[in-house]
């Protein structure tokens, strides 16, 4: 994942194979902002949908696989979030990972929309 200037700090980390696909709840509490960090890395498929929802809103982005930088979704402090990419059942079975992390980074270090779930008006 590419580094930026934003001071951040790591919370969470993990990695699946493509194949699984993820399903994570992720704890967002405190004062300060989030950003969801991920990739994925595979010729098997362009991309995977990944499913945002907090509470009772959900959003879909879509995940390029073998983009040069990570998808970046910014979350404010709140509820948890929970992180889903369904699993990949079809012949051939993709090889390949998706990489995720989940930083704490300050207030002035969010770039464009502070909540990418419930979006922002442009």
């Amino acid at each position: 994942m590419d580094a930026d200037d934003a001071d951040t700090t790591q919370v969470a980390e993990a990695s699946s194979y493509v194949a699984s696909g993820i399903d994570r709840t992720l704890d967002t509490p405190g004062d300060k902002p989030y950003r969801f960090d991920i990739a994925c890395d595979t010729d098997g498929v362009s991309a995977v949908t990944l499913t945002v929802t907090r509470g009772e809103v959900k959003r879909l982005l879509e995940v390029g696989c073998g983009d040069r930088q990570a998808l970046r979704v910014n979350v404010p402090a709140g509820p948890a979030v929970a992180v889903k990419i369904p699993p990949i059942d079809k012949e051939p079975i993709p090889s390949g990972v998706i990489v995720w992390n989940l930083n704490s980074l300050e207030p002035h270090d969010v770039h464009g929309c502070p909540d990418d779930i419930q979006g922002c008006k442009q």
